[in-house]
């Protein structure tokens, strides 16, 4: 299970004692997203030379990319004018992720290992499937004591991105599908 929100709240009230009104204002911030994960790992070493991993999962989001509420109320005299002017948007979007594993972890000698595999998602938002096949490749070559040379090529797909306007994390971040 996995939360992640931010809020901001901002009050104000302007009070203008010689003329006898008062006038509040209030703005509420939210954006984030809750998300389930189920996962199954399988490992299995195929011989002396050989390691198999296999694996599926399966993500539930739930995606709240912003929530707004504002309040304007104000006074003059002896009474209140109207109930307040509120606006309130609430965008809510649910999806869904699937995906399937496999790989090989390869050593024919002492010195080489190499791991070839691929990872197949299905990504579904509001009756739209999204479809990666991500390949991997990796090997990794024993130069003597204590160095080690490594090259990899992996591809991968980010469904849910979070929009910053600022380069820290701030409640006007928002998260969006794809």
């Amino acid at each position: 299970y996995h939360r992640y929100r931010v809020s901001a709240s901002r009050r104000q009230v302007l009070f203008r004692r010689h003329a006898g009104e008062e006038d509040r204002w209030k703005l509420d911030f939210g954006s984030g997203q809750r998300e389930w994960t189920f996962r199954a790992d399988f490992d299995w070493v195929a011989g002396r030379w050989n390691r198999l991993r296999a694996g599926a999962a399966f993500v539930d989001h739930h995606i709240v990319p912003e929530t707004r509420s504002e309040v304007r109320q104000g006074k003059w005299g002896a009474g209140w004018w109207g109930d307040g002017w509120q606006r309130q948007q609430i965008f809510r979007q649910k999806a869904r992720e699937v995906a399937l594993y496999a790989e090989d972890e390869m050593t024919p000698t002492g010195r080489l290992r190499v791991t070839v595999g691929a990872r197949a998602a299905w990504f579904l938002l509001e009756h739209k499937t999204y479809f990666s096949l991500e390949p991997r490749l990796s090997a990794q070559w024993r130069l003597g004591d204590g160095w080690v040379a490594k090259a990899a090529y992996t591809e991968m797909s980010q469904y849910i991105h979070q929009l910053r306007s600022s380069a820290f994390n701030l409640p006007t971040d928002l998260w969006v599908p794809v």
